[in-house]
């Protein structure tokens, strides 16, 4: 798995990846994080749906849903083609990352997810 891009090279803490969530599907696939924190993502115009949720594990094999201290999934309303901030306090812990929208793509729809490297 790559570490993902150094985002800007005034801030050497700040990357970026990429996701995708295939035709007909709902989940990306995972990300490492390996000792960074989600902290936002960018949509594409053509992605379907409202909200995205988050899948977690910590061998990327077996994924469950991420849910707060509450039992509330961890949740991000969304309008398309929007950047949205991530609280990094929801994926604290986290080593792999699946994102989750509550509707099926009609294409592949590759998502920037833009992550902290945690210092």
């Amino acid at each position: 798995m790559s570490v993902g891009t150094n985002l800007n090279n005034n801030d050497p803490l700040l990357f970026q990846d990429t996701v995708t969530i295939t035709a007909g599907a709902t989940v990306s696939n995972s990300i490492n994080l390996q000792g960074r924190v989600l902290i936002g993502m960018n949509l594409p115009a053509a992605i379907s749906g409202s909200s995205m949720t988050f899948q977690s594990s910590n061998d990327n094999v077996n994924f469950n849903a991420l849910y707060n201290n509450e039992n509330s999934a961890i949740s991000v309303a969304y309008t398309q083609g929007r950047n949205y901030t991530i609280s990094p306090d929801y994926v604290a812990g986290v080593k792999f990352l699946k994102l989750v929208s509550n509707n099926s793509q009609a294409a592949s729809r590759a998502i920037t997810v833009i992550t902290r490297k945690i210092d």
